[in-house]
């Protein structure tokens, strides 16, 4: 079964693994220091654990190296499993249930394999606001990489979280190139959009980081007035915030000058314009950057402008699709729904979203079915397919697809792909599909198949399967879950994105690295036979 998958390269996710615990040894033994010096392992001297995997890699500094030192001739740099670490021994006094018993340090290695910086990082990263309470995007930032550590503190008495031992992340920032760093002092991060990093200092002032390294202005910490950097939306050159006193401000994203404002309540701009709840009526309008009002509230809800169209609900709840002009594209009765398809989001907050189209059905049956009213392109413009009348199943509001005998017909913007397995599709990516065939009320069955009808895992080889963007590559990678003869479990991991430079992570039992996409090992690093080595 598995010679069907090998156009997938697996790699599990940067920040987690599945590596067995190695068998400790003793570490050499170090000269007599005193008792301040902390003593540093000679990792050249430590043997390797796994037999066949050898290491492949050159040092651009001779000695241990525990921080990144800018340069300019590094390229691209990519992190790397170095050292496993008993979870234990770093967290807590005792091992808590369900814990994961190893954690990993990464180090920092460059694309020919020359390492530069030694495994001290606890993460490491490209940011993305998948680790706050922010929005729903992930926001990858292709030209940054975070840089956390674990720093021990004394226990406070009064949290019951606190164990023998306390721990707090502390955060860095650093050019994906390596050209510049920050110390290692921030509480709190955010990624606000694809160039620009929000760092928290302890004393609660968040600076505004660019790519290039430059501190664009300073966020005071909370102070009349001040700013919530956690529940910023920023888009458009804009940034809408709520203030610590409940009310709604835009600013300029450059200098962080108050703009507009107050508001009730209030969403990004995009494409211009954005949605505003008015404070006496508490109705929804769109204004524009002067803050004129471009559309008068009239709204109960209203979403993001995405190629010039707002998805809408007005008076009774009714939802409509809106013109930038005011003018309404789609308006449905009662008892029907539009759906916005396509993409990685659901609702109203559809701004920049790519591949978006609007379904007009009514109100899902007992059997998870509805009928098509109309389908609608992300610009208002009437699509083909599915056809008004069809029956279809929409999973989640994203997924639109309907069997037809043997076959499997799923929608996309328009087109209609046909697929040679019965089933409903589950989830979309790009040009693969997820297929789930019900086999009782609580038992299914899954398939993995492309756009063109090749079936890639048929029913039944997996127990399950699944999309998944980690943050820390930001690329879309397939989880396919296994039971062998004996009922044990396993996840395995595949990459359906290549990266642009064609190297692809590889984390095992033996150790970690990186290949090129003819499969040679540019980087490898077997496992070190660690004892409790300080």
């Amino acid at each position: 079964m598995m010679k069907k998958w090998m156009p997938f390269v697996c790699a599990l996710a940067l920040l987690a693994g599945c590596a067995g615990t190695p068998q400790e040894t003793p570490a050499p033994a170090a000269s007599p220091s005193p008792p301040s010096v902390r003593v540093q392992t000679d990792w050249s001297k430590l043997e390797p654990k796994a037999e066949g995997h050898v290491p492949r890699y050159t040092r651009r500094y001779e000695n241990w190296t525990d921080r990144l030192i800018p340069a300019d001739d590094y390229g691209k740099l990519y992190p790397f499993a170095g050292e496993k670490v008993p979870a234990r021994h770093r967290y807590m006094g005792e091992e808590d249930e369900g814990v994961p018993t190893d954690i990993y340090k990464y180090g920092l290695v460059t694309e020919r394999g020359e390492v530069v910086v030694d495994p001290v990082y606890d993460l490491v990263g490209p940011p993305c606001d998948r680790y706050l309470d922010g929005p729903s995007f992930y926001h990858p930032m292709p030209d940054l990489l975070l840089l956390g550590v674990l720093v021990e503190r004394e226990p406070d008495p009064d949290a019951d979280y606190d164990g023998p031992l306390a721990w707090v992340w502390r955060y860095g920032a650093a050019a994906r190139d390596g050209s510049w760093v920050t110390e290692l002092v921030y509480t709190h991060y955010y990624a606000a959009d694809d160039h620009t990093l929000l760092l928290t200092r302890e004393n609660g002032e968040t600076e505004v980081w660019d790519a290039s390294g430059a501190v664009r202005f300073t966020i005071p910490a909370e102070s009349e007035g001040g700013w919530s950097p956690q529940m910023c939306g920023w888009s458009d050159g804009m940034v809408v915030n709520t203030s610590y006193q409940g009310e709604y401000y835009y600013y300029d994203a450059q200098t962080g000058r108050r703009l507009l404002g107050p508001y009730l309540s209030a969403q990004p701009f995009y494409e211009g314009l954005a949605a505003v709840q008015d404070g006496r009526s508490g109705l929804w309008g769109y204004i524009d950057k002067a803050g004129t009002w471009a559309i008068e509230p009239m709204f109960e809800q209203a979403g993001n402008f995405s190629q010039g169209m707002a998805l809408v609900r007005v008076i009774g709840s009714l939802p409509a699709l809106v013109g930038r002009d005011g003018r309404f594209a789609l308006e449905a009765n009662q008892g029907e729904q539009i759906i916005p398809c396509g993409g990685d989001s659901y609702g109203y907050d559809v701004g920049g979203r790519e591949g978006l189209w609007y379904l007009h059905c009514t109100a899902e049956d007992g059997n998870g079915m509805v009928t098509v009213l109309g389908a609608y392109g992300g610009d208002g413009a009437p699509l083909a397919q599915p056809a008004v009348g069809e029956r279809v199943t929409t999973w989640w509001g994203s997924a639109v697809s309907r069997m037809q005998g043997n076959e499997t017909l799923f929608y996309q913007n328009g087109v209609a792909y046909s697929l040679p397995l019965a089933g409903v599709v589950r989830e979309a990516a790009g040009q693969y599909v997820i297929l789930q065939k019900a086999l009782s009320e609580q038992a299914y069955q899954y398939a993995l198949m492309s756009l063109d009808g090749t079936v890639l895992a048929g029913y039944g080889e997996c127990e399950s399967l699944s999309f998944y963007v980690p943050p820390e590559t930001g690329r879309t990678e397939l989880r396919a879950g296994f039971r062998d003869g004996t009922g044990d479990y396993r996840d395995e991991t595949y990459e359906l994105e290549p990266s642009e430079e064609g190297l692809t992570y590889v984390l095992e039992d033996w150790g970690c690295g990186y290949r090129n996409a003819d499969g040679v090992w540019v980087f490898c690093w077997p496992w070190l036979l660690l004892g409790d080595v300080e």
